[in-house]
Parts: C-alpha cells; sequence; structure tokens
C-alpha cells in the first residue's frame, strides 16, 4: 500500500504511468537489497476519518479480530 493524496504529484504521476517499484535494504546485510516491481492495479479513496490502511487489513483479515 503506498499512501498519497489524490492531487500530489505522485498520484499524477501513477495515473499517468501506473509502473511502482520498491527498495529495501536489511540492516544486517546492506549489500542485499530487496527490490519488488509492478504496477498500481487498483485505486482506493480513502474516508478521512479511518485510520489509514483499516479497510485493506479488514479485506486481508489482518484485523479480523477488531
Amino acid at each position: 500500500m503506498i499512501l498519497t493524496g489524490p492531487g500530489s504529484r505522485k498520484a499524477r504521476n501513477l495515473r499517468r504511468d501506473p509502473r511502482v517499484a520498491l527498495s529495501l535494504t536489511p540492516a544486517n546485510n546492506p549489500a542485499q537489497p530487496i527490490i519488488v516491481r509492478g504496477r498500481v492495479i487498483e485505486w482506493l479513496e480513502a474516508d478521512p476519518a479511518k485510520p489509514a490502511g483499516t479497510d485493506i487489513g479488514r479485506r486481508g483479515g489482518a484485523l479480523a479480530g477488531r
């Protein structure tokens, strides 16, 4: 999940070109980065009154007990 405002430069760029990449470097092995590449497949408009990710977590079962 990537959070951004609907009118932000990031959102405009992603709507124009939906490719995304995420690069992580483990602290215990900085010579072995983890790179994830993909495309935006779904846009969700968030309710400003809810914490970010609440609905997504429920869909995936992460917050099933709440």
